[in-house]
């Protein structure tokens, strides 16, 4: 029997090549590998080791690694940092810059040598799209040049700007800036204005001023935006706006042909409610309504959010997704008539979320009672149960008065987000710093909160909206929620 002849197989250059980026290190490809050095790359800076570990082990991670460090973030905000980032992207005569893709600058002390790297380590990032400038005003102030470096670069698709101290600089970069933007978010402390020779000041919409990208943005968000003057203004792509303390809110059928492709928007700060102007806000919803009928409204919104008298002022008409509502500083009376108003207006709509503060203890905005409150209940035998049990009893108050809105509108919900929150008597709890475990034990309308049988009210809604099968209740102790509680009901039920 003739035995086979093995015959030396030789393996080309090009073959060899194409061999090792398919079978890669330890028999993984570049793309396996690119994916296991991501998910290292999003751990917290601590747990960034194992990155920089994996990167060490040979020069192919390593290359692998330094294209996922520089397609993250990159967050200077220290002389040293800027300074090493600066000096590494610099090797080679920048052959890494073209890798660079975020950038988050924040403030930092700057001096000649640091502004000299960070202008120079610009100039070459060529194809950065994500950039954010966190204390605009500072860097315009210390480093005029670098705005201008900015302004000129073309590939950058997402812009965040925050100014603490708005000036008209900030029109002057955005009109100059170049890139086609898809994403926009300003941050002002306060609206800047525009002084005329007759040194009246005037406001202006920062929206105009990003002519380039009118075309090509798809989602805003303006902190303290001037909402007048939109004659010239259309933005046919943009989909998700988002405007935070704003001084005015036009029409809703300008921000329809302004923003006709809209699926998410969010309003804030329009419109500060005051009992004695109901009728006014009334009155607007039905203006808006008449002229969206008249010009034109939105085929559809995904969602709508905000306070409850601006999404009432709206008076959308198109149908809604989900709508999410906050009522602050309103009587109870008020804000469930406004309720039961945009769910009668919406019947088919699914998803509802809304946030009410209900001042069960007529504190307002005199703080100040907090100490005198505390000192009398000290003092006063059986005060801590009354306050305990008025708060149970205000709490079902609540749920009730709730339920007869959503029963009285004929809604058919599908899921409820609903949250209450009190202001309590006893205790301040707006600090971020404060532990309730530690603070706040002793406080009976905590202990009520934490106590009230939140399923109970879970069993009430489904008896008043039969089609719910998704329900989230939370009850919040000034600002911090201290009881959850989610129930999801299977369609049969």
């Amino acid at each position: 029997m003739v035995q086979p002849q093995l015959v030396p197989f030789n393996m080309t250059t090009s073959t060899t090549a194409m061999v090792r980026r398919t079978m890669g290190v330890g028999g993984l490809n570049e793309d396996v590998w690119t994916i296991v050095l991501e998910e290292l790359s999003s751990m917290t800076r601590e747990e960034a080791t194992h990155l920089l570990a994996a990167m060490r082990t040979c020069s192919t991670l390593h290359k692998l690694g330094i294209k996922v460090l520089l397609d993250r973030d990159v967050v200077l905000d220290e002389v040293a940092t800027v300074i090493s980032f600066c000096h590494f992207l610099a090797a080679n005569n920048y052959s890494r810059a073209h890798l660079w893709r975020s950038l988050v600058l924040k403030p930092f002390p700057i001096s000649t040598t640091t502004s000299t790297a960070l202008c120079a380590a610009m100039r070459h990032a060529i194809r950065l799209r994500k950039l954010t400038i966190c204390g605009f005003d500072r860097l315009r102030y210390h480093v005029p040049e670098i705005l201008e470096i900015m302004a000129n670069m073309r590939h950058i698709r997402e812009l965040k700007v925050e100014a603490r101290e708005p000036t008209t600089a900030l029109i002057g970069f955005l009109d100059t800036f170049r890139s086609n933007l898809t994403s926009v978010s300003i941050w002002e402390d306060q609206e800047t204005k525009i002084y005329s020779h007759g040194g009246t000041p005037r406001a202006f919409n920062l929206l105009k001023h990003l002519r380039p990208s009118h075309s090509t943005l798809r989602s805003i968000y303006v902190h303290h935006l001037d909402m007048t003057g939109w004659d010239d203004i259309v933005l046919p792509e943009v989909r998700y706006l988002e405007a935070v303390a704003v001084s005015r809110i036009p029409a809703t059928d300008v921000l329809v042909r302004a923003f006709p492709k809209l699926t998410r928007l969010s309003l804030s700060g329009a419109v500060r409610y005051k009992a004695n102007n109901h009728d006014a806000y009334v009155h607007c919803r039905e203006a808006n309504i008449q002229a969206q009928n008249q010009r034109g409204k939105w085929s559809r919104l995904e969602s709508v959010s905000g306070s409850m008298v601006d999404v009432f002022s709206l008076g959308l008409t198109c149908p809604l997704s989900w709508i999410f509502v906050y009522a602050e500083r309103m009587s109870p009376d008020a804000s469930r008539r406004m309720l039961q108003t945009l769910l009668e207006s919406a019947p088919k709509l699914p998803n509802l979320g809304f946030l009410t503060k209900e001042d069960i203890f007529g504190l307002g905005s005199d703080y100040s009672r907090r100490e005198y409150e505390c000192e009398r209940v000290e003092k006063t035998p059986g005060e801590r149960e009354w306050l305990a049990k008025r708060t149970e009893l205000s709490i079902r108050t609540i749920f009730d008065g709730y339920s007869d809105v959503l029963r009285d509108s004929a809604c058919t919900l599908k899921q409820i987000d609903m949250r209450i929150a009190i202001p309590c008597i006893l205790c301040d709890w707006d600090c971020e710093d404060d532990d309730p475990e530690d603070s706040f034990t002793d406080c009976p309308i905590l202990k009520q909160l934490r106590s009230h049988n939140l399923f109970d009210e879970t069993s009430l809604l489904l008896r008043t909206v039969p089609t719910l099968r998704d329900i989230e209740l939370r009850l919040m102790h000034n600002i911090e929620e201290v009881q959850i509680l989610t129930r999801m009901v299977p369609p049969h039920q």
